[in-house]
């Protein structure tokens, strides 16, 4: 094979790796590259949907625990002034 033939196959070899790397203008296809930047959009969303779905369902569980909690304050206070209520009548 001749130097001349062998560039030039060298040359279509990167030819046809550009064509899948690059966008074609022609027929509006994206390149990988392109493809990859979209890709990296779409990974960024879906962390960032991600992480407020996660610290929505934190905030969530905090607020339930907290109601839980008063509600428990709020029984105990009433069962213990009962209970006064009940040893101060009879007594």
């Amino acid at each position: 094979m001749e130097h001349g033939e062998e560039i030039h196959s060298i040359k279509d070899s990167l030819q046809r790796i550009l064509f899948y790397l690059e966008n074609d203008g022609k027929t509006g296809r994206k390149g990988l590259v392109m493809d990859v930047e979209d890709l990296k959009e779409d990974v960024e969303s879906v962390k960032k949907n991600l992480n407020d779905f996660i610290n929505e369902y934190r905030q969530a569980q905090a607020v339930k625990a907290a109601k839980a909690s008063v509600w428990g304050i709020v029984g105990g206070s009433v069962v213990s002034f009962v209970i006064w209520l009940l040893k101060h009548i009879f007594a």
